[in-house]
């Protein structure tokens, strides 16, 4: 394996499934990325493809034909190429959807034939925004060093995205356990969720107490983002709200970027998951934040049977709801992973 620059030191294995076309758009994408002449096509991907299935037994049980032999599966996976054609023009079929749903934020291009992916020059920062959450949501790729400080920034802009979707009057925090939460929802988690019913305006559930909390327990009991917009002014005395009633509009949100466990993580921010703590009259928007283009080429959910009760927020959205960012927004920290991914000039194995 070639030197890596500490961020991506891999690009094994290849997508497990061939039906997630989303993860493969990704994976052609840090391919085209990573490699020297920052391009990459459809032969060059089946090169790749091919040998990592039959040699390293990198495949899905979709591949395999149920009545296949140990000593036929070679010879029937390298004989399939046209089967293997038509899933690589699938996920470049993908790519052609994010060129025209990113427009000028997307930092890659297709030959005129759209069977080659091109880095774009001089990339800007909305382009570089779209590289960090490549990045962020490919996880596996990077080194364990880098794992948790991409994690860690993908949730500082998921909370300036929150921040610029919402009123200026609205609230918007940070309560996740994050290196970048620095804000109102710090220490222990009973003081957090202490604070957290305060600025509610509602009380903890029947039961609850400090018993029930480990001193030690400095975690966010799977709440990452909370938001709130307020329905009165602030005291000039005490600086509280003069509303102090319940039945706020409140959003909680859950930030995640691990392909296999965001679908059960959505529910961890949900109303029912903090009815057992907090006292909650009316519900509130449950919002699931994640890096992944969870698109099919069409532009609609690629499964969308995952989604339940939650309004999901992925990169096509997220770049949206981050539009008019700019520098002078602060959550500086994750253009410098953009900035060694481009910097790169070996090839990742």
């Amino acid at each position: 394996m070639a030197k890596s620059n500490g961020l991506i030191e891999t690009l094994t294995p290849i997508p497990a499934n061939h039906m997630d076309i989303h993860a493969w758009a990704d994976y052609i994408e840090l391919q085209c990325l990573f490699n020297v002449d920052k391009q990459v096509s459809r032969n060059d991907i089946l090169d790749i493809v091919r040998p990592r299935v039959t040699d390293l037994g990198e495949i899905h049980d979709d591949f395999i034909p149920s009545d296949a032999s140990e000593s036929s599966l070679n010879e029937s996976v390298v004989m399939d190429g046209d089967r293997w054609a038509r899933e690589c023009r699938d996920w470049f079929l993908n790519i052609q959807y994010r060129m025209g749903a990113f427009g000028d934020s997307y930092p890659f291009m297709l030959s005129p034939r759209t069977d080659s992916i091109l880095l774009r020059d001089n990339l800007d920062i909305k382009q570089k925004l779209y590289i960090f959450f490549l990045l962020a949501a490919n996880l596996p790729y990077a080194s364990n060093s880098q794992r948790f400080k991409l994690a860690s920034n993908f949730e500082c802009l998921c909370y300036r995205a929150l921040q610029m979707l919402m009123p200026t009057h609205a609230e918007v925090h940070q309560f996740g356990k994050s290196s970048t939460n620095t804000g109102r929802y710090t220490g222990t988690l009973w003081s957090k969720v202490n604070t957290l019913a305060s600025d509610l305006n509602v009380s903890l559930s029947s039961g609850v107490n400090i018993e029930h909390f480990s001193p030690h327990d400095t975690g966010d009991n799977g709440l990452d983002l909370v938001a709130w917009i307020p329905m009165s002014s602030r005291s000039s005395i005490t600086g509280r709200y003069h509303d102090g009633a319940d039945g706020l509009i409140v959003i909680f949100a859950q930030c995640a970027c691990s392909a296999d466990q965001w679908a059960s993580k959505q529910h961890s921010s949900s109303a029912q998951h903090w009815r057992s703590l907090l006292q909650l009259k009316a519900d509130y928007v449950n919002m699931a934040f994640i890096p992944f283009c969870f698109r099919d080429a069409s532009g609609g959910w690629h499964k969308p049977h995952e989604i339940s009760a939650t309004v999901l927020v992925d990169r096509l959205r997220l770049m949206y709801m981050l539009r008019d960012y700019t520098t002078e927004n602060g959550a500086l920290e994750w253009i410098s992973f953009a900035d060694d991914a481009l910097a790169h000039e070996e090839p990742v194995n």
